[in-house]
């Protein structure tokens, strides 16, 4: 619904005990969701350190001003969003098939000293999303992606915060997205920042002398669009191995770790590797009709009276 006075952060903010059924609420009125505490402080701390190594790697000492050098529930929300159930006629008979979230990008984004405002945006036009019309009334099937940012620093308007433009996620393609329209999301460490990708927003510059913006971010897609980072050719295929391994104790789904990382088939057959699931490099041993979830029940009322719906044989 088209929001006619602009909102606080406080509209579409909520405490550490924040679930996906009280997000979802924000993300339909707003685009966005703020949860503060969502990490706790301790594990900011180390996060940081674990990663200041490989920050202070990247960036060289090379900064010259230009711009850019597991938060609880974000999974289950991309899911909530994206996952998708699609009937497909083979004959008179009608299968149905599940399409489950992948990664699609995922980093830090540190923002020193300088740089200049990013223009205001909408992350899916990288999947080429057409939003032929506005609407009143937000629906999944407008997003192409969900993306998380969790500050690791203190974000604030001064050094740097992200802008966004509440409830622009229902605008239709002639709406210009303007400056007196954003909010800074500013955020403490922790803190983290859920956005559909319909939602106008960009970095901003950092304009103290003694802080850096630091935020850690990921992005899920559906599985049956390309993901924005290229997944596959950074990592050997012999440490994918070895991070399955380590992270099957972890799930409760086998191997959901490397399937978010495309490493699995999209129903019916879309990425496959020799005409089978690419999760066999791994050493998996793969249920087809499972990973594939052929045969997933359509919802109720979509198959008219008599027609035969079948699993995948």
């Amino acid at each position: 619904m088209p929001i006619p006075t602009k909102p606080r952060l406080s509209d579409f903010t909520l405490g550490p005990d924040a679930t996906v059924e009280t997000i979802l609420p924000l993300i339909e009125k707003y685009g966005c969701c703020i949860v503060r505490g969502a990490v706790s402080p301790g594990e900011i701390v180390k996060m940081n350190e674990d990663m200041q190594p490989h920050v202070d790697e990247a960036a060289n000492n090379s900064w010259e001003g230009e711009f850019f050098s597991s938060a609880v529930n974000f999974v289950d929300l991309s899911h909530e969003v994206l996952d998708e159930t699609v009937g497909s006629w083979f004959g008179e008979k009608c299968m149905w098939f599940h399409s489950k979230i992948v990664l699609s990008e995922s980093g830090i984004i540190l923002v020193r000293q300088g740089g200049h405002d990013q223009a205001l945006l909408r992350d899916d036009a990288v999947h080429c999303n057409k939003h032929a019309t506005a609407t009143d009334k937000w629906t999944k099937n407008r997003e192409t992606a969900v993306s998380m940012f969790l500050a690791g620093s203190k974000c604030t308007g001064a050094n740097g915060a992200s802008r966004i433009i509440p409830g622009s996620h229902v605008w239709g393609p002639t709406r210009v997205p303007k400056e007196e329209e954003t909010l800074y999301a500013e955020l403490d460490p922790g803190d983290c920042m859920y956005m559909v990708s319909s939602l106008f927003h960009a970095g901003s510059m950092n304009q103290t002398t003694d802080q850096e913006r630091y935020l850690y971010t990921a992005f899920y897609t559906k599985g049956c669009l390309r993901a924005e980072e290229n997944q596959y050719l950074p990592f050997p295929i012999g440490a994918v191995k070895q991070y399955t391994t380590e992270q099957q104790e972890l799930s409760n789904e086998a191997h959901a770790d490397t399937y978010r990382l495309g490493y699995s088939l999209n129903p019916p057959m879309l990425g496959y590797v020799n005409h089978a699931s690419p999760g066999y490099l791994l050493g998996h041993k793969i249920d087809m009709s499972d990973e594939a979830s052929f045969g997933k029940q359509p919802p109720p009322g979509v198959v008219p009276p008599g027609v035969e719906v079948s699993p995948y044989a």
